[in-house]
C-alpha cells in the first residue's frame, strides 16, 4: 500500500513540475499600460462593416484579446457592445436584420484586430504573452446633408466629434462598471 502512494505521490510531483516546465507567464494588461509589453507595427484603420455603415450604427465595442509570444493576436472576442441603428433603419427592419448589423460590426473589429502584429517593447525582452482589451471602440457615422457648403460641413463634423467624444465616456463609465478591476 506505501509502494502505491508513493508511486502515486512521485507521479503527481512530476507530472506538476513538468506541467509547470510546459506553463507560460501570461499578464494580465489593462489597455493603457499594453504599450509596456507589446507595440503594435501598425494600428489598425477604423473597422466599419458595410452593413454598418448603410444603417448608421452608432455606439461603441470593447474586445478582449491575448498576444502570444510572437506577438500575434489570439482568442479576439467582444465582451462590451452598446450600440444602436438609425431610428429609420431600425424601423424597417425585422430582428434577424439588426442582429446581422451588429454581428457584420462585431465581426469586422474582430478582424482589424487579429490582422494586428505586435513587437516586444523594450522592457518586454522576455516576450511575456499578455491578455488584454481594447479602449472603446466608437462606431459613428458622419452624415452630410448638404456637402456642398462649408459651413455646414464643419458644423456637422464638430458635432459628430462631440458626439464621438460624448460616446467614448459614456462606453468608458459602462466599460469601468462592467470589469471594476481596470484603471
Amino acid at each position: 500500500m506505501q509502494r502505491v502512494q508513493l508511486a502515486l505521490a512521485v507521479f503527481f510531483l512530476c507530472h506538476s513540475s513538468i506541467a509547470n516546465a510546459d506553463e507560460q507567464t501570461v499578464a494580465e494588461v489593462p489597455p493603457s499600460r499594453l504599450d509596456t509589453y507589446w507595440i503594435a507595427e501598425k494600428s489598425p484603420g477604423p473597422a466599419y462593416s458595410r452593413l454598418a455603415m448603410m444603417t448608421q450604427l452608432e455606439g461603441c465595442f470593447v474586445a478582449a484579446y491575448g498576444i502570444d509570444e510572437t506577438g500575434n493576436v489570439h482568442d479576439a472576442r467582444i465582451v462590451y457592445q452598446k450600440a444602436s441603428i438609425s431610428k429609420a433603419n431600425r424601423q424597417a427592419m425585422n430582428g434577424n436584420e439588426k442582429k446581422a448589423v451588429f454581428e457584420s460590426q462585431a465581426n469586422a473589429i474582430l478582424e482589424a484586430l487579429n490582422a494586428v502584429k505586435y513587437q516586444p517593447a523594450p522592457a518586454n525582452a522576455a516576450r511575456v504573452a499578455v491578455l488584454t482589451r481594447t479602449p472603446p471602440i466608437i462606431v459613428s457615422m458622419l452624415s452630410l446633408e448638404r456637402p456642398d457648403n462649408e459651413a455646414a460641413v464643419a458644423r456637422a463634423r464638430a458635432a459628430h466629434a462631440s458626439r464621438r467624444e460624448v460616446l467614448y465616456e459614456t462606453c468608458a463609465a459602462a466599460q469601468k462598471d462592467a470589469f471594476p478591476a481596470s484603471p
